[in-house]
């Protein structure tokens, strides 16, 4: 019965791994310059999900690991929704981001897929908090009739 404990743990570390993945995602999606001052667009990350517990050695369960999705689009520096400042653009040159036609390279974030993906990782960590109360309450009842 442990064992499912441990499985439901796990389950619940990988979705909040996953939650913190998309809160970086939504909080940095304009983010083009690093604190040098050099143009280094914000690279978007996703989670990758293995069977297996890696912080146990445990078979079951499973293990997220963030990776960098890599995703960037090209934006347009006149138009004024892309909101990107001549300092920035400047910067960007210098960097060799911008293509021949003077588009900038920008981070590609999708805010509904992030939001949708935001409400699957909570569905999926209730469903894990309701695994372990039920086994909790397995083990109690268990317990109850040894004693």
């Amino acid at each position: 019965m442990f064992g499912s404990l441990d499985i439901s743990t796990s389950g619940l570390v990988a979705q909040r791994t996953r939650m913190t993945a998309i809160a970086d995602n939504l909080a940095n999606k304009d983010t083009l310059l690093a604190a040098d001052g050099t143009y280094a667009p914000f690279a978007a990350r996703s989670v990758v999900f293995s069977q297996g517990d890696a912080a146990t050695g445990a078979p079951f369960g499973v293990t997220a690991e963030v990776v960098q999705a890599g995703t960037f689009r090209w934006a347009d520096p006149n138009d004024p929704a892309e909101q990107i400042p001549p300092t920035v653009f400047k910067a960007a040159q210098k960097a060799g981001m911008v293509n021949d036609e003077g588009l900038v390279k920008v981070p590609m974030v999708n805010e509904v897929a992030q939001f949708t993906d935001a409400m699957e990782a909570l569905r999926s960590y209730e469903a894990n908090i309701s695994v372990a109360d039920a086994t909790k309450r397995m083990i109690d009842g268990a317990l109850q009739l040894l004693a």
